[in-house]
């Protein structure tokens, strides 16, 4: 879907991508300029460190993180609609 963005500031501006994949959601963001909301409770929930409350640790998403050279603009430990 981001393929098919226009290539214009004023609506990349309005734009949050969300996804769990440091590997592929928040680098493809970043590549775009979009920003990006990374959800940590997904694909590295284990890396994370997070327990069966879902805690999400600041400290340790960081470092998750920053490992895979991406500074989404927020973690969020889980995402539901």
């Amino acid at each position: 879907m981001i393929a098919y963005l226009p290539q214009t500031r004023k609506f990349r501006a309005r734009i949050v991508v969300i996804g769990d994949s440091l590997a592929t959601d928040i680098p493809a963001a970043r590549q775009r300029g979009i920003d990006a909301i990374w959800i940590g409770g997904g694909i590295h929930a284990e890396a994370l460190d997070m327990g069966l409350d879902g805690e999400l640790h600041p400290d340790m998403a960081r470092k998750v993180a920053g490992q895979a050279g991406e500074w989404p603009k927020a973690v969020l430990p889980w995402l539901s609609w």
